[in-house]
């Protein structure tokens, strides 16, 4: 593309949850139980992936997306900036700038 470097610096991470389960067990409703999984991606301006996970959706965005962006990293060493939505913030914020140099 015009005007794009060939390496990226900018990428941006979401996920996505999926249930793997058709039964209406009524366990399945008990205490915001979640059952499935959770897919998180992280993509350049260009919408290209460059890493992603798959784990247990009762495991929070924010607990899980340290390895990915380190995973990415690796991959591309250029990246210096993500975006993210909320579910990421917090403690996972604070690492990511001490310890990765991600942002």
């Amino acid at each position: 593309m015009i005007g794009k470097n060939k390496t990226p610096s900018v990428g941006i991470i979401d996920s996505q949850s999926v249930k793997t389960t058709q039964k209406g067990d009524p366990e399945d409703m008990m205490l915001a139980k979640i059952k499935g999984r959770k897919r998180h991606i992280i993509v350049d301006t260009v919408g290209l992936v460059i890493a992603a996970e798959v784990h247990s959706a009762s495991i929070q965005d924010r607990d899980s997306a340290l390895n990915l962006f380190a995973q990415a990293k690796c991959k591309v060493p250029t990246l210096r900036k993500f975006f993210a939505d909320q579910g990421y913030i917090g403690k996972l914020q604070n690492r990511c700038l001490l310890e990765t140099d991600v942002y």
